[in-house]
């Protein structure tokens, strides 16, 4: 690559001086090895004292990472006499899976006082003509990661004891006839002064993967909750009007008249005009300005059928209401008006006219008592939606089902590792495909969930014609018109993005998702007309996979740009290392 080529530059490197020669020393005659301990019993109940640091605690990179520290009593430590950590030491695990990961106890080390468990090694250099970065160096480099690595031995996972040692060598400059410090120091700063640079382009990169990261999150946030600042509240009936309630019209009702004068039985219960055969009254133009029906006006009974009611969707200039009607001039800045009607034909309503009416001949409710009434309203940032109204109202809504409804929930089938083949049909574990075997378990794809180890709640989307083991459980639409699979994977790797997915997570040792908890997870679904909408779905999952594709695209050249630079990191510490004395 063009922008790494400067690093190759240097007419002289440091080790490329006259008098240098290069010989291999063994570690163990460099260095003093030990182990660390723990008390018996474990450290779990320790929440504070020494830090007892382990293996999780060594990154790859040579550095530290102190999340989820374990600690020690400070009596304990006092009392040891082995795997005290000191400046300059060299770290490096001694067994498991990490076995040979490297860490170096440099200035920056945060703490005056820790101690290595029994899982990690303590090297400290102990010539003075040494130089222990350059020690560290030259192990945390493929070669001497090879050379630890020879030495492993033990079934399963196995690991080094002190021996290793007195095997693994380690190449120095020589200058007459003895380890030349000066020269390991300025190959030392040749290597750190070359890591400083890519360190800061691969900041950089890692940081535009989280990046993207970040934003796949929020389209998936946004897909799923479609708009933001989107919430209910109540409000009551007098908080979304112009004017003050205003009483009707008292007066005699008459076969003919000016303005029609329209009346609590000119109504019916489903707040329709029942028919054309009204009664009507004379008025002043001054007097029927008082009480004439506009566009966006509620009228309420406020006597005998209370509840009964009657929106205005139009302007009616030649009618008036009479006395046993309230009017509440609603605000079409605030409410829609079908809105309002679709609630005030609920039973939530009817409900709450049984319970407020006062008992008697003639049952009432006054002006100030349907003032209180609450009536849920849809909000986006702090203001009443009407946009979401109006979508209720043509039947289109988001509701949370249980994933048992939607799904039916199936165990995969356990299939020995060393059985597994190099090809025939996929088998999916609980990190995607792990082998292949000769027989399929799903002849379609499946959305599939982790449900035990570390990985436990990772989604995946298997292949056609795949079989699932036993450390995942396919979730199988009971209902394939009514639900999209997409749609509900890329529901899912957002609660694994977010973590909410740790609320159907249960145990400490094992982690593991049981079929009763993933039946409880609730699902936001699109609603028309009281039914899923599939079509809605689709069209989500589809805005998704584009997304998706682009993203990828994107995090790979990054991710490749990133193994490029640990490459040369690899390159430049054999450059150092790798010389005629191989």
């Amino acid at each position: 690559m063009k922008m790494f080529e400067e690093f190759n530059k240097t007419q002289k490197k440091p080790w490329e001086v006259e008098g240098v020669e290069w010989k291999e020393v063994r570690l163990g005659e460099i260095s003093h090895i030990e182990s660390g301990s723990r008390p018996k019993g474990g450290v779990k109940k320790y929440t504070g004292g020494i830090p007892s640091i382990g293996g999780e605690h060594l990154n790859y990179d040579g550095n530290f990472s102190f999340e989820n520290l374990r600690y020690i009593p400070e009596s304990f430590y006092e009392q040891s006499n082995k795997g005290k950590i000191k400046k300059f030491d060299i770290l490096i695990v001694k067994d498991g899976a990490t076995t040979g990961k490297t860490a170096f106890v440099g200035d920056d080390f945060p703490f005056e006082k820790a101690m290595v468990n029994e899982h990690v090694f303590l090297c400290r250099i102990i010539d003075g003509r040494i130089y222990p970065k350059f020690v560290f160096r030259f192990l945390m480099s493929k070669e001497g990661q090879n050379r630890i690595l020879k030495t492993k031995g033990g079934t399963a996972q196995g690991g080094i004891n002190k021996r290793f040692s007195k095997l693994v060598k380690i190449p120095l400059p020589f200058r007459n006839g003895k380890p030349d410090l000066e020269t390991q120091k300025k190959i030392v700063e040749y290597i750190e002064a070359n890591f400083s640079i890519i360190d800061k382009i691969l900041e950089k990169k890692k940081r535009e993967l989280q990046k993207l990261d970040e934003l796949w999150e929020s389209v998936l946030e946004k897909a799923f909750k479609p708009k933001e600042g989107e919430e209910w509240r109540e409000v009551r009936l007098g908080e979304v009007i112009v004017e003050k309630p205003k009483y009707g019209l008292t007066a005699k009702a008459n076969d003919k008249g000016k303005f029609v004068f329209f009346r609590i039985s000119d109504i019916d219960d489903r707040g329709e005009i029942k028919s054309d055969n009204f009664k009507f009254v004379d008025l002043d133009i001054s007097e029927k300005a008082k009480y004439e029906i506009r566009k966006g006006d509620l009228l309420l009974a406020r006597s005998g059928s209370v509840g009964n009611f009657f929106i205005a969707f139009k302007d009616y200039p030649n009618w008036v209401y009479a006395s046993y009607l309230i009017r509440f001039r609603l605000d079409l800045n605030k409410v829609d008006l079908m809105f309002v009607k679709h609630f005030l034909s609920s039973q939530s309503f009817k409900k709450w006219v049984s319970y407020q009416k006062r008992p008697g001949a003639q049952p009432n409710i006054n002006a100030k008592e349907y003032s209180s009434l609450k009536i849920p309203l849809p909000f986006r940032n702090g203001k009443p939606d009407l946009e979401t109204q109006k979508k209720i109202v043509e039947g289109e809504e988001w509701r949370e089902v249980r994933l048992g409804e939607i799904v039916k929930i199936e165990q995969g089938k356990a299939i020995a590792l060393n059985k597994l083949k190099g090809d025939g049909y996929p088998v999916y574990g609980a990190n995607g495909i792990i082998g292949y075997w000769n027989d399929y378990m799903y002849k379609d794809p499946q959305v599939l969930i982790a449900c035990r180890g570390s990985t436990c709640g990772i989604p995946n989307f298997s292949n056609p014609y795949s079989w699932i083991n036993n450390n995942a459980m396919a979730l199988i639409p009971m209902n394939s018109h009514s639900f999209n699979k997409k749609f509900l994977f890329y529901f899912l790797e957002l609660l694994w993005i977010s973590q909410r997915i740790s609320r159907v997570i249960t145990g400490t040792g094992q982690p593991q998702i049981t079929k009763t908890n993933l039946k409880n997870l609730k699902i936001p679904l699109p609603f028309r007309n009281g039914k899923p909408d599939i079509e809605k779905q689709k069209e989500i999952a589809q805005y998704l996979d584009g997304i998706y594709e682009k993203i990828k695209t994107l995090k790979e050249k990054i991710q490749n740009q990133i193994n490029q630079l640990e490459e040369l990191k690899e390159s430049i510490l054999n450059e150092v290392f790798n010389q005629k004395f191989q």
